[in-house]
C-alpha cells in the first residue's frame, strides 16, 4: 500500500450529487485513468455501557474497506487502534452489554475505482440513512510509503482533475515525526476516513406542522428549538413535542399531488 490521501469534493453549483460524480468519472476518464471495478468503505459506531455518571461515553469506530476484505479496523475514541479479522462484527454482538450499536448511524461510501499510471483514485458517494451526504475522492500513490516524499507530486495530480478543491497535506501524515522513517499503512487512510465522515453534514428530524393555520412552534419555545440532530456521536437531541391537532410534515406532503406547489423532495 503506498501513500493515500482523502478528501471531501464540494457539490457543483447548480448540480446534485451524482452529477458531480459523474463529472469527475469523465475529468479521469479524459486524463487517460482506466475504470478498475469497484469499492466500499463504512463505518459502525458504537457507544460504551458503564461508564462514570455524568461522563461522556467512549465511541468505538468499526470499519470495513473493500480493498482489505479479510479484514477490519476497530478505532477507539481518542485512544488505540485495532486491526482485526472479519468476524470482529460477530464478536460486537457478543459484547452488546459492554458496547451498544449506534442504529441508524452507519455511514457508507461506495463508488468507482480508476488507474491512472502509478496512481489509484476512488471517487465515492457518501450516504448515511440512505440518504446522500456528499462526496469523497482517495488517491493513492502506490510505489512511495513515506508521504514527505512525494506530497508534491500527489498534490500536482490530483489538481489536474479537482482543481481549486486539491486539500492540504492530511493531518495523520502532519502527525508523524520528522526525519524518522514513518511508512503510510492502512490505518492513516481508515482514520482520514473517519475524519471524513465526523465533517459530513447530519440529517435533521423531520419538522413537525399544525393541522390549523395557528404559527409553527415548538413546545415551549421558538421555532425550532426542539429539532433534533443526529450525528456520528450517535447522541439525538430532544425531539419537537407534538400537541393535540398537529401532524408530520411528511404526511402532508405525501397526500401533495406532483406538480403543486413546486417540485417535491428537494431541500
Amino acid at each position: 500500500m503506498g501513500v493515500t490521501c482523502v478528501c471531501q469534493v464540494p457539490v457543483a453549483e447548480g448540480k446534485s450529487v451524482q452529477q458531480t460524480v459523474d463529472i469527475l468519472h469523465k475529468k479521469l476518464e479524459q486524463l487517460g485513468a482506466v475504470k478498475q471495478g469497484s469499492f466500499c468503505v463504512d463505518c459502525e459506531t458504537y457507544h460504551a455501557t458503564g461508564n462514570v455518571s455524568g461522563q461522556p461515553s467512549k465511541l468505538l469506530y468499526v470499519m470495513h474497506n473493500s480493498e482489505t476484505p479479510l479484514s477490519c479496523l476497530a478505532l477507539f475514541e481518542g485512544g488505540p487502534c485495532l486491526i482485526a479479522d472479519a468476524n470482529f462484527d460477530v464478536l460486537m454482538v457478543k459484547l452488546k452489554s459492554h458496547f451498544q450499536n449506534a442504529k441508524g448511524h452507519k455511514v457508507e461510501c461506495r463508488g468507482s475505482r480508476y488507474r491512472y499510471c502509478d496512481f489509484l483514485i476512488k471517487v465515492g458517494t457518501v450516504t448515511m440513512s440512505s440518504s446522500a451526504r456528499g462526496i469523497s475522492v482517495e488517491v493513492e500513490y502506490c510505489p512511495c510509503v513515506v508521504p514527505g516524499d512525494c506530497w508534491n507530486l500527489m498534490k500536482e495530480f490530483m489538481q489536474s482533475f479537482l482543481g481549486p478543491s486539491v486539500p492540504e497535506l492530511p493531518s495523520v501524515f502532519a502527525a508523524k515525526p520528522e526525519g524518522l522513517f514513518a511508512p503510510a499503512d492502512s490505518v492513516d487512510t481508515m482514520t482520514q476516513y473517519l475524519e471524513l465522515f465526523n465533517k459530513l453534514p447530519t440529517p435533521p428530524m423531520r419538522a413537525r406542522l399544525p393541522l390549523s393555520p395557528s404559527p409553527m412552534r415548538a413546545a415551549g419555545s421558538g421555532l425550532g428549538s426542539g429539532v433534533g440532530l443526529f450525528n456520528l456521536r450517535g447522541g439525538q437531541q430532544p425531539a419537537l413535542s407534538v400537541p393535540d391537532g398537529w401532524m408530520d410534515v411528511g404526511d402532508v406532503l405525501q397526500n401533495v399531488p406532483v406538480g403543486a406547489g413546486g417540485d417535491r423532495g428537494h431541500g
